[in-house]
């Protein structure tokens, strides 16, 4: 049987690897760039060891190595995606707290680039950039999960929810879904999810003790049984 085909990915180019005894490339070329100011080192994989693309065992990601900047993007990933992200705030950002986690409204300038990773560890579509991020964090300011809200006056309208792969089964996601409820003074059965991954359907059953999820398609409200 074939194995399926391995993606490596480098801010310049994309080399995917058929797994079997004829080996295929398919190269995506870069960009045309300035010669004058940058001058790049290509690699082709035709399966020689000094490569210098690395995946991580704890976060998976893989990068090129000889790139500062595909260093610091594997950095930045691994540790939101592993360590947690710390997030600072005021009091005035607190919605709730559970035991020794602190559920927050976060800070304007962090939601960006907390918005866009979990949007990448998702996969999902482009996100408007309007969404409201609230989070989990533990007793060192770490995330541990996240929800985003797109803007609705009457609705509470989850567009992306992500918890960290050793925070899950803690109801980490259910209590602060809690508290954003609180936050917007909104009672259960105003939720509504943008189409959820497999794993979502089965939190947002659970969360409203139903098989029926309110999910949203472009301001329209549908039922998934």
């Amino acid at each position: 049987d074939e194995k399926p085909a391995k993606r490596l990915i480098t801010d310049f180019m994309t080399v995917v690897k058929e797994n079997n005894n004829n080996s295929k490339l398919n190269i995506q070329q870069p960009p045309q760039v300035d010669k004058a100011n940058e001058k790049r080192q290509t690699f082709l994989d035709f399966g020689q060891k000094d490569l210098l693309f690395k995946e991580c065992r704890e976060c998976g990601m893989k990068f090129d190595a000889s790139f500062p900047s595909e260093v610091q993007l594997h950095n930045r990933y691994h540790k939101f995606h592993t360590n947690g992200m710390v997030v600072k705030y005021d009091l005035k950002d607190v919605i709730g707290r559970f035991k020794t986690f602190t559920a927050i409204k976060v800070p304007a300038k962090r939601c960006g680039e907390i918005a866009e990773l979990v949007n990448e560890e998702l996969n999902a579509v482009e996100l408007t950039g309007n969404e409201t991020v609230f989070g989990m964090l533990d007793q060192e300011n770490r995330l541990c999960s996240v929800v985003l809200i797109d803007p609705d006056e009457q609705l509470v309208k989850i567009s992306r929810m992500w918890t960290r792969k050793d925070m899950r089964r803690r109801g980490l996601a259910g209590r602060l879904i809690d508290a954003v409820l609180q936050f917007f003074k909104k009672p259960k059965s105003s939720l509504m999810f943008s189409p959820p991954t497999d794993l979502g359907l089965c939190f947002a059953k659970s969360f409203l003790c139903s098989e029926n999820v309110p999910i949203y398609f472009d301001n329209q409200r549908e039922k998934t049984d």
